[in-house]
C-alpha cells in the first residue's frame, strides 16, 4: 500500500469512529441517558368511621413508598393524590402532599439550628440520591357505600435539567364487609 492510500484509509477510520461515538452520545440522550429510574408504589387500607352521618364515611389510609434507582440524583418537585368513587353528588378529593424540604434555622428559644415546619424557599425540591428510598403517607373520608380509586402522581426532574418526569400509580380500595346482624 502507498502512503496517500493509508492516510485516506486513516482518515475513513476516524470518521467512521467519530461517527459511531457521536452516534452513541445522541442514542444515550434519546432513549435512557435522561431516564429518572424511579419506583412508585402504593399500600391502602380501608377503615370504618364511627358517626352519625347516614351512611357513614370510612377513611382511605394512603401510604406511598418512592424508590429511586441508580442512575442520577432526582429532585422531587410534586407528589398529588387523588381520591376518587362513583356518586352524582360527590367530587373526588384531590390532596396535594407537603413534600417541600423543611427549613432549618435558630428558634428564639435556641441558639441551635432546628426544623422551622415551613417550606424552605431557597431550595423548595427534596433531592433523592441514587438508592435512596422515602415515603409519604395521606388519608380521605370517602362513602362507604362505594368503591374507591386511589391515583397518584409524582413529578420531577435530575438537577439542572430541563426535561420533567412523571410517574404515576393507582389502586382500587373495596368496601369494608358488612356486618350481618345475628338474631339471639
Amino acid at each position: 500500500m502507498t502512503d496517500s492510500t493509508v492516510s485516506i484509509l486513516d482518515l475513513i477510520i476516524k470518521g467512521i469512529a467519530l461517527l459511531s461515538g457521536g452516534a452513541f452520545f445522541v442514542w444515550k440522550a434519546v432513549s435512557g441517558y435522561n431516564n429518572q429510574n424511579l419506583s412508585l408504589s402504593l399500600q391502602c387500607s380501608r377503615v370504618a368511621q364511627h358517626s352519625d352521618k347516614e351512611p357513614p364515611d370510612d377513611l382511605v389510609l394512603l401510604s406511598i413508598s418512592i424508590e429511586k434507582g441508580t442512575t442520577s440524583a432526582l429532585a422531587l418537585e410534586g407528589l398529588e393524590a387523588r381520591f376518587s368513587w362513583i356518586a352524582d353528588e360527590d367530587k373526588p378529593k384531590h390532596i396535594m402532599l407537603d413534600i417541600y424540604r423543611q427549613a432549618i434555622g435558630p428558634t428564639p428559644q435556641s441558639k441551635r439550628d432546628t426544623v422551622l415546619w415551613q417550606p424552605d424557599t431557597s431550595r423548595p425540591y427534596l433531592y433523592l440520591a441514587p438508592g435512596e428510598k422515602t415515603s409519604f403517607g395521606c388519608s380521605a373520608a370517602v362513602p362507604s357505600t362505594t368503591l374507591c380509586q386511589v391515583d397518584v402522581v409524582a413529578f420531577g426532574r435530575r438537577r439542572k435539567s430541563a426535561f420533567q418526569a412523571q410517574w404515576r400509580a393507582s389502586a382500587i380500595v373495596p368496601m369494608l364487609p358488612k356486618k350481618i346482624a345475628t338474631a339471639e
